[in-house]
């Protein structure tokens, strides 16, 4: 047998369709924090909260599990928000690896007009010719750093100090890039990891209120049912779930 539902309490929606994207706090948290909040609400009711003062309980805990529910929202809307810097982050990225290659192959274009049909093709290795490019922020910087190196003493037609210029800027915007979408990344791990820490507090203090109410409001006594309902105890049975 579940345990009872005050009449009024708010049904937790469905779980989101395979595909959809997920909440900051899914429908089983958002759930647990309603029902935290709604027994901290009712152990502050005038007719009850004598009973739970003589119980060893105090209002300050109680005002301080409703900061909690509030605070572990809060965390949700955070984690959102980060998820989105990312997501932005990560499009700037890929926007400012497409500027560095095209730049970089623009390089390569001129190398080959130079070395392809020379006595020493084995120079074009330096300008990573058949290498991929794409995929992967670290060797894409460091190829771009090589060839700026290698500019600094070779000398390929067409190519103007503005173009160095160019590709110097192209490389730091790149590697900026992807240091922000790392930062929005690790923010909304952290994120989410305090909030996880802080919803298994919420629990335990809610479940710890639960038992106190069960003790003061026992289920023998029919005349406590209604009562009992408040704090999603069972009618007739004690209250032993972790639900």
């Amino acid at each position: 047998m579940s345990d009872a539902v005050p009449p009024n309490a708010v049904t937790p929606p469905d779980a989101k369709p395979a595909g959809a994207t997920p909440l900051a706090l899914n429908a089983a948290q958002t759930a647990a924090v309603k029902k935290a909040e709604n027994i901290c609400k009712a152990m502050l009711k005038p007719e009850y909260l004598p009973a739970f003062i003589a119980a060893g309980e105090t209002e300050a805990a109680i005002q301080a599990l409703l900061a909690d529910c509030a605070k572990v929202r809060g965390f949700a809307s955070q984690a959102i928000q980060k998820s989105t810097e990312k997501t932005v982050a990560t499009g700037q990225e890929q926007s400012a690896e497409g500027r560095l290659v095209a730049k970089l192959q623009y390089f390569q274009k001129r190398a080959r007009r130079k070395y392809a049909r020379s006595a020493t093709p084995e120079v074009l290795r330096d300008y990573f010719i058949g290498s991929r490019l794409e995929g992967n922020q670290s060797n894409l910087s460091q190829y771009a750093q090589s060839i700026l190196d290698k500019l600094a003493t070779d000398t390929l037609p067409g190519v103007s100090d503005a173009d160095k210029m160019e590709l110097t800027d192209l490389l730091a915007a790149f590697e900026s890039s992807g240091d922000a979408q790392g930062g929005a990344q690790s923010g909304a791990t952290n994120l989410r990891r305090e909030r996880d820490k802080l919803m298994a507090s919420i629990m335990d203090r809610r479940m710890e209120f639960q038992f106190t109410a069960d003790a003061e409001f026992p289920h023998q006594d029919p005349a406590n049912e209604g009562t009992r309902g408040e704090f999603y105890l069972p009618a007739n049975r004690p209250f032993a779930t972790a639900t």
